[in-house]
């Protein structure tokens, strides 16, 4: 089998010629399952996770301006690998990089597979100390070496057939899929799938559209009851779409058309941009319940998929407030922070694959997906309040005057903070009855339950000021602000700890940036509460 293998894939064809056959090979093959990173995906996803961690994008630039997608170049990796490693599909984030590996710096720092692997092979003997276990924290350009020759290696392993689990396991367990090469004693369902992905390779191999399209097609209907393709085909098409891309454009859009509404005293421009963020709102919902649909899962159960929740949260309690105020601020805050988070979004989205495999508690704990659902829809109403209390303090800064504006903007921020409470408070207590279940005990501790606790004590001491009189319209606006620290505090900061049950999702960087939103959160609520009372109109005699 693996001479077989070895010999469809060295084959000569016509794929590796034309960037256009090769999407077209790449339509037929993309809806394939095959076992990647613990759970079965389409082939399309596969190489786009591995391109991802390559390049950082999910498509290599080609010349005039084209593009080849992750799933053509993965075809070119089947049927051509020569051509497929010549392909800029690396890039380097450093210049101080290519040197290391010999090569000569390019525009863009785009490079093939093949060349990277040669120069760090040619260098491992002076970077081996880079690759030691222990090694002290590494310079940024030291650290992607590392990833790349990690990454390199995961890659070139998974197309070429190593790694890459195209068939189900045996009849005892079909959840453990295999490569084609390390199936040793193949059962009749086994051996219908390697025969058919032999004749696959070679159609691909030949450049043969319509025998790639008639061997994928038979090949998905032995695979359907491992793989159901509805499922697989609604993941390629979520790609595709793109809908949280769709939905960040659209919220941009509707900051731009509310700012020109603003400047040009044009009322459709309000409209417009209203129109704006409900069509983002519901690209985004749409991208959600695909998510929910393809992971057979709720919809928060990852930092990236909070980040996601909390996102639609802020702007479905902006069209909200937008209904009841009708004069801009519910779009205002809910746009700018629905972007700002599918911003940070694209971050985590850019790591790789993110409808990975759960650890059995994350997955099966009614009380969790009531937990955490609850309490990232405080943090979003917690979030919300922060924002529209830079808001109705900049109003207050530059209109001190418009006291019915004034007294709205407070109803809306007391409100936010209530709802903020109801859900932080509701969230923590069945985070509790979620952790009763799970591990025994109703508290812990646990940093994460902590910086929820932390908010919600917050908001309690920020509305008892409030009601009894020891905060004023100002302090309470500026405390919303400062909210919002704490809530990046509790939902990524604990993270930085490494401690906890709820441990997960740390990325570097995410120290400073923490610091930064800190001071700058800091100087924003001093700032405008000081422009703010320094702007106040003075009570007459």
């Amino acid at each position: 089998m693996r001479r077989i293998l070895l010999l469809v894939l060295l084959a000569a064809g016509l794929a590796a010629a034309d960037p256009a056959a090769l999407e077209r090979l790449a339509r037929s093959v993309e809806v394939l399952p095959a076992l990647h990173d613990g759970r079965v995906k389409p082939l399309a996803s596969v190489a786009r996770h591995g391109l991802l961690a390559l390049s950082g994008r999910s498509s290599i630039p080609l010349a005039g301006g084209r593009t080849l997608s992750a799933g053509a170049w993965l075809v070119e990796g089947l049927a051509d690998p020569a051509g497929y490693a010549a392909r800029p599909a690396v890039r380097l984030r450093f210049a101080e990089v290519a040197h290391a590996l010999g090569l000569e710096e390019r525009p863009g720092l785009r490079y093939g597979m093949a060349e990277v692997g040669a120069g760090l092979e040619a260098h491992r003997d002076q970077l081996a100390p880079l690759f030691a276990p222990g090694h002290p924290a590494l310079a940024p350009a030291e650290a992607q070496l590392v990833e790349l020759d990690r990454n390199l290696a995961q890659v070139q392993a998974l197309v070429g057939g190593r790694t890459l689990a195209l068939v189900p396991g045996p009849a005892a367990a079909r959840e453990a899929w295999l490569p084609l090469a390390a199936v040793a004693d193949p059962d009749p369902v086994q051996a219908e799938v390697m025969a058919r992905w032999r004749h696959l390779l070679a159609a691909l191999a030949q450049g043969d559209a319509a025998g790639t399209e008639r061997e994928a097609a038979g090949l998905a209907g032995v695979l359907a009851p491992f793989a159901p393709p509805a499922r697989l085909r609604a993941e390629v098409a979520y790609h595709h779409l793109a809908p949280f891309d769709l939905s960040l454009g659209l919220d941009l859009l509707c900051l731009v058309l509310l700012a020109a509404g603003l400047l040009l005293g044009r009322p459709w421009l309000r409209r417009a941009a209203v129109a704006s963020l409900a069509a983002g709102t519901c690209c985004h919902l749409l991208g959600l319940t695909a998510r929910m649909w393809i992971m057979q899962r709720p919809p928060v159960a990852t930092l990236y998929e909070s980040v996601l929740f909390v996102a639609a949260v802020a702007a479905l309690l902006g069209l909200v407030v937008e209904r009841q105020r009708r004069g801009g601020e519910g779009v205002l805050v809910g746009a700018v922070l629905a972007a700002g988070l599918l911003c940070i979004g694209r971050g985590y989205a850019d790591d790789g694959d993110t409808m990975g495999m759960l650890g059995a508690v994350l997955n099966s704990n009614f009380w969790l997906t009531v937990h955490v659902l609850t309490i990232t829809i405080g943090y979003g109403c917690t979030l919300m309040a922060g924002v529209a209390g830079h808001v109705a303090l900049a109003v207050r800064a530059l209109h001190p005057g418009a006291d019915g504006t004034h007294r709205q903007h407070d109803r809306m921020l007391l409100v936010l903070a209530l709802l903020a409470l109801l859900f932080t408070l509701l969230g923590t207590i069945l985070g509790g009855i979620w952790a009763d279940q799970s591990w025994g005990r109703f508290w812990g501790w646990d940093p994460k339950k902590n910086g929820a606790l932390l908010i919600v004590l917050w908001l309690l001491l920020l509305l008892h000021l409030r009601v009894g009189g020891c905060a004023g319209p100002l302090g309470f606006a500026a405390g919303l602000v400062l909210g919002n620290i704490v809530v990046a505090l509790a939902w990524f900061g604990v993270n930085l700890l490494g401690i906890g049950l709820h441990s997960y999702g740390f990325a570097s960087g995410t120290l400073w940036a923490l610091v930064w939103l800190a001071a700058v959160e800091v100087l924003l609520a001093g700032g405008l509460w000081l422009w703010a009372t320094l702007r106040r109109p003075r009570p007459a005699g």
